[in-house]
């Protein structure tokens, strides 16, 4: 799917047009594109973490991805660390 808000990079409004409109294709670049970017993680989460409808599991989904993401950054960059 073209997504109208992405040229190069995942903005904030292209990260919300993925996960609101995006097929599967499109979720398997965002979440590689999280894997080697740590601006797109803040990116998912600033669109996703203050989302209170329970029923927009799109948004959880990726709201969790990024917590976990960023999680799994802190643990490998302590132990390269000590």
């Amino acid at each position: 799917m073209e997504h109208r808000h992405i040229a190069t990079s995942f903005s904030r409004t292209a990260v919300d047009d993925i996960i609101e409109r995006g097929s599967w294709q499109d979720w398997i670049d965002l979440g590689n594109a999280a894997l080697r970017s740590r601006a797109v993680v803040e990116a998912i989460k600033a669109v996703t973490l203050h989302v209170e409808d329970k029923y927009r599991q799109r948004h959880r989904f990726w709201a969790q991805f990024s917590v976990t993401l960023e999680q799994e950054h802190a643990q490998r960059q302590r132990s390269t660390l000590g």
